[in-house]
């Protein structure tokens, strides 16, 4: 019953928020403080709700006006569901919101609470204690998660919101004889991003460099390949799950000698990598010499591979097959690879099927050509020549995302 309160409201915020951020926050009730009793707010900067419909809402067909029907779709009944489950669950639920400028919708329920012990903890020990840590993202959620995660385990972290503030933050700490052993980087940031951040310290020349974890979210691809080029500590992907950071953070700091990780998380992590069910990967490259190399790159992994020579036998396989990932040169006789992935996208709407991990493979790295494969349709993008451990990464990464 709680799953389908959240669904609908966390639904409806998506849907009504062309930008900006969802959130969600979950709370004991302050208005009722017994073990139980909890609170549910989800938070959203869409289109708001005129104030003479934050009643009526709730009621059956009901939207705030009909334009909203036929611009978003509905039927107006998840509201007044999700208000009816609240208060067979001893709750309420109400709406708090500007018009124009988000809203809030709140929902109270009372809950048996625990008796027995608690669950053991998926994540193995990892002790920061006394552990400087800087993390660095323009996005406050994303601030308060990282802090909140790492302090739980001992650490110092300072949460900074731009590249430049983290130079600033990471010179003052170093001139005062407490740098920081660790900086967790947003990759995408605006006017200076985390890669840009790496190579102004390094520039800087000092010897207390610290530890680096680059965090990735779209065009993550080649974001893994430039950690590897530039020789960072690790990297994670956008959502960023709390046992994926601690083990991140273990290897990490492992490898410079700054903490000793708890034993058994880097051969889990290793085994991740080897524990995951085999993919079905497509190819579509008309190159010989790239369907060689990245059929070698594969040869001694489980996973299956299947070539095409162009966009449109790709699409024929694909229609024909099931496939977990597939490899998109976008430069293709017959139908390139734009056109063949805005054909897949159209086939998965069409037949109501969820959408299969397509990563375009470019020549250049060009900001265009990024758009113009991300407004196709594709996932991510990686540059050529193609590197044997970013593509072994990014299989990884793709397992990681199919399971869960």
């Amino acid at each position: 019953r709680l799953h389908q309160i959240l669904l609908n409201l966390i639904g409806n915020a998506i849907k009504f928020t062309d930008s900006g951020s969802v959130t969600v926050r979950v709370m004991p009730d302050p208005e009722l403080p017994m073990p139980g009793a909890i609170r549910i707010s989800v938070s959203d900067t869409g289109i708001g709700v005129p104030p003479d419909k934050l009643a009526s809402i709730f009621e059956s067909f009901t939207q705030a006006h009909v334009s909203t029907t036929r611009k978003y779709g509905g039927t107006g009944l998840g509201l007044t569901i999700s208000k009816q489950i609240a208060e067979l669950m001893n709750g309420r639920i109400w709406v708090e919101s500007i018009l124009g400028g988000g809203s809030t919708f709140h929902c109270c329920v009372r809950l048996t609470a625990q008796s027995g012990p608690k669950a053991s903890q998926d994540v193995a020990p990892l002790n920061l204690e006394g552990v400087r840590i800087l993390a660095v993202d323009d996005h406050a959620t994303n601030r308060l998660i990282l802090q909140e995660t790492m302090a739980a385990f001992g650490a110092e972290v300072m949460a900074i919101a731009s590249g430049r503030e983290a130079i600033a933050e990471w010179q003052r700490a170093a001139a005062s004889g407490r740098p920081y052993a660790l900086l967790v980087l947003d990759c995408r940031m605006p006017e200076m991003d985390g890669f840009q951040v790496v190579e102004e310290i390094r520039r800087a020349g000092s010897p207390q460099c610290p530890t680096i974890v680059m965090m990735a979210s779209d065009h993550w691809a080649d974001d893994i390949a430039r950690t590897y080029d530039m020789g960072l500590g690790g990297y994670l992907i956008k959502p960023i799950r709390r046992s994926d950071l601690l083990h991140t953070i273990g290897i990490a700091l492992d490898r410079t000698k700054g903490i000793q990780p708890a034993t058994g998380t880097a051969a889990a992590a290793q085994a991740s990598h080897t524990e995951s069910r085999a993919l079905r990967i497509l190819l579509a490259d008309d190159s010989p010499d790239n369907q060689v190399l990245i059929r070698s790159y594969l040869k001694q992994t489980p996973n299956r591979l299947d070539i095409a020579d162009n966009g449109a036998i790709a699409l024929k396989l694909f229609k024909e097959g099931y496939y977990d990932l597939i490899l998109m040169d976008v430069q293709m006789p017959v139908m390139d690879g734009y056109e063949a992935t805005k054909a897949i996208r159209a086939w998965e709407r069409e037949h109501d099927l969820p959408p299969t991990e397509v990563i375009a493979l470019t020549a250049l790295a060009l900001k265009e050509e990024v758009l113009k494969t991300l407004d196709a349709g594709c996932n991510a993008h990686m540059t050529k020549p193609i590197k044997k451990h970013t593509l072994l990464e990014v299989l990884h990464v793709c397992k990681g995302r199919h399971i869960s």
